[in-house]
């Protein structure tokens, strides 16, 4: 046992690498849904509903579940990095916002899957 103790971290750097936590999340979420799309269509029940032009593609999930998913997470993420550093409440709730985005995100990527 050394007997030293680590200084505390900063509670502003912690919401800097936040807010850019929730940056990342924002801009990979265009491609994740691209991808989740791609993965999609290469599946088995993908596959079919391309071949037959659209009439064997009922989705498990609901569009608007995933459309909703998507702009929840969006929202979130503008949330995330748009509000300012200075101010105590934001960063007392910057890392729930990020969380729930990325939240939103995993959920928007599973319907797309489904």
């Amino acid at each position: 046992m050394n007997g030293t103790i680590e200084p505390a971290e900063d509670p502003a750097e912690q919401d800097r690498r936040r807010r850019r936590r929730g940056g990342r999340a924002l801009a990979l979420l265009v491609p994740t849904a691209v991808v989740c799309y791609v993965l999609y269509l290469t599946s088995d029940h993908g596959g079919r509903c391309v071949m037959t032009g659209g009439e064997a593609c009922d989705s498990s999930a609901p569009t608007a579940w995933t459309f909703g998913a998507f702009v929840v997470s969006a929202v979130l993420g503008l949330a995330a990095v748009a509000g300012p550093e200075g101010w105590a409440r934001v960063r007392a709730v910057r890392g729930g916002i990020v969380t729930a985005q990325i939240s939103a995100q995993a959920v928007m990527a599973l319907l797309i899957l489904s």
